[in-house]
């Protein structure tokens, strides 16, 4: 019954996971990071939109971990590594094996400072193609903070604020532009 009642509380909806099919569908990155793994329901998408690419997820529950890597061995087309333990430790050791077109979803430690701190970290990585998906950045006054901070960097060419998620465009040829849509 736990299992059930947390993975319809806290994994993304199925509107939203289609999105993020569709987003590494339509990218194809060389890479694909997520920080916050929990059940394995948005590796589940991701992977399946590019299941070629490399998925790197970090879990910082080890039980929750465990129980997504049971789910993900089943249902994953793709290469899908775990990682379980602390989020900014974790990011650290695998930010030397991202290359610079990837797709990131942070959807971990839903508080100001760490997730500027992952998004800053993911951002030394960027390259002109990379794409940004921020979960829940309306969840708190910290992550409305957050989201507004990481919209006002120069890196961030378009910001696309769905309420639920906010997704961050770096192409150097756009013009700064954020846009709201009632998704």
């Amino acid at each position: 019954m736990f299992v059930s009642a947390f993975v319809r509380s806290s994994s993304v909806s199925r509107k939203y996971g289609f999105l993020l099919y569709r987003i590494t569908r339509w990218f194809l990155p060389e890479m694909i990071i997520e920080l916050g793994t929990g059940m394995g329901i948005s590796t589940i998408y991701l992977s399946s939109g590019s299941p070629e690419t490399p998925l790197h997820s970090i879990e910082g529950d080890r039980e929750r971990a465990a129980l997504a890597a049971q789910l993900i061995c089943r249902c994953c087309p793709g290469p899908v590594s775990i990682h379980w333990g602390e989020m900014a430790e974790k990011l650290e050791h695998i930010s030397t094996l991202i290359p610079q077109r990837f797709v990131a979803f942070v959807d971990g430690n839903h508080h100001y400072e760490p997730t500027v701190t992952y998004v800053r970290k993911l951002m030394e990585r960027v390259g002109d193609e990379s794409v940004i998906v921020m979960d829940d950045i309306y969840w708190s006054r910290g992550m409305q903070r957050a989201w507004k901070e990481v919209v006002s960097w120069p890196e961030v060419r378009v910001s696309i604020d769905l309420f639920h998620m906010g997704i961050l465009l770096l192409r150097k040829d756009l013009r700064k532009t954020e846009i709201k849509i009632k998704f």
